[in-house]
């Protein structure tokens, strides 16, 4: 449980921390009339409000990450089949808050949330790959099936 803890507190650190300068590169790239980030005091008050807002709203999805990190990694898959699991889960718990938060019946897809969402869903991905997630070596599940996986 506790490597569990620590790899996905530095994934989502590292979202949160990373995501912010992330989303204004690609607002300033494919949304080049939005004038939000239009001089350097605005860049940098909108990437402070970020960090602290996805802080406290990505708590949640934080949460449901470590339990579900804690729980694949008992059954004893590979690392990269480990990861590849974390990252569907991860890319899921990036975009459902986006949908359930700022989801609109006659608009569906806006392009600044499709930015925001896919700059945490980038980074999340990631860390979930750059950091090292160690493993136990002995399974329940392993035994069960033969290791075969």
């Amino acid at each position: 449980m506790k490597r569990s803890f620590i790899y996905t507190l530095k994934v989502w650190l590292t979202s949160v921390v990373l995501a912010p300068p992330v989303i204004v590169i690609l607002t300033k790239l494919f949304l080049p009339h939005e004038m939000v980030f239009d001089n350097v005091a605005n860049v940098l008050s909108s990437i402070v409000l970020l960090i602290y807002l996805a802080t406290i709203v990505s708590i949640p999805s934080w949460m449901l990450l470590w339990l579900s990190t804690a729980l694949i990694i008992k059954f004893n898959f590979s690392n990269t089949y480990n990861k590849v699991i974390l990252t569907v889960i991860g890319c899921i718990l990036c975009v459902l808050p986006f949908y359930l938060l700022f989801h609109e019946d006659d608009n569906p897809l806006r392009a600044d949330l499709a930015i925001w969402a896919s700059s945490y869903m980038l980074v999340i991905v990631g860390g979930i790959w750059f950091y090292k997630l160690k493993i136990v070596s002995t399974s329940l599940f392993r035994s069960m099936v033969g290791g075969r996986f």
